[in-house]
Order: structure tokens, then C-alpha cells, then sequence
């Protein structure tokens, strides 16, 4: 067996463990109600991707970054979507929108804080990180 069908028959195996839908978005501004002054981020359309995916946590660590006083914790995630599916850049946002296994995945807000490119990739792997009050 080549190293290309080896590939090929790698990635089939991990494409079968993506059974949650994802969309990643490129944010492109913010617009703020005139009456009741909630911020809301606008996104360019069409997505950058939408379709199958996997969330997972990318490594245990937990930050508590403080900024102006205010204390946030930071969790790292993992995304891995099938190789060649998008072009997805640092600073887009990842949602769930359905997870047949973990209901609680669906509509988490992740952004991507990394790329991942590597010759014989099995999947896309993208870094993310879920910011909590």
C-alpha cells in the first residue's frame, strides 16, 4: 500500500468521527443597535466553511488572563474538519450548530487561534479558544 492510499484510508476513518455540523465565519465588523446599544458582530457570507466537524480539547491548560480589572478563563479546543474543506484564517469564529452526541456543543462561539497545514494530514486540525466571563 502507498503512503498516499495509507493517507486516503486515514482520513475516510477520521472523517467518520466528525459527526457534529460546524460553520466557521470571517467576522468583518461590528454594528451597534441605535436604542438599545447591543453590539453585534457582523460576518462575511458565504461562510468559510460549513459541514462536518469534530470538537475536542486541544490540551489541558486553563488561563485566567486579567484585563481592566476583569478575570476571564480561557480553555483551548481543538477543530478538525476534513483536509482541503476550507481556508479558514486566524481570528474566524467556529460554532456548532447541531452534535448528535453532546448536545451542549450547539452554539459555543470558538475562535481560531492557529493554522494547521502538514503533508500527510488525516484532517484539518485548527487550534481555538472558548473565552468565558
Amino acid at each position: 500500500m502507498s503512503l498516499a492510499s495509507t493517507i486516503r484510508a486515514g482520513r475516510t476513518m477520521v472523517e467518520r468521527q466528525m459527526l457534529d455540523t460546524v460553520r466557521i465565519r470571517r467576522p468583518t465588523g461590528k454594528t451597534t443597535h441605535p436604542t438599545t446599544g447591543v453590539v453585534t458582530v457582523t460576518y462575511a457570507t458565504p461562510a468559510v466553511y460549513t459541514g462536518k466537524g469534530k470538537i475536542g480539547t486541544y490540551e489541558a491548560f486553563e488561563g485566567l488572563p486579567e484585563a481592566g480589572g476583569h478575570v476571564s478563563t480561557v480553555q483551548r479546543y481543538r477543530l478538525s474538519v476534513p483536509v482541503g474543506s476550507c481556508a479558514p484564517q486566524v481570528g474566524d469564529v467556529a460554532d456548532v450548530t447541531a452534535a448528535p452526541l453532546d448536545a451542549s456543543l450547539v452554539g459555543r462561539l470558538f475562535r481560531v487561534t492557529g493554522l494547521h497545514h502538514e503533508t500527510a494530514a488525516t484532517a484539518m486540525r485548527l487550534p481555538l479558544e472558548e473565552v468565558t466571563a
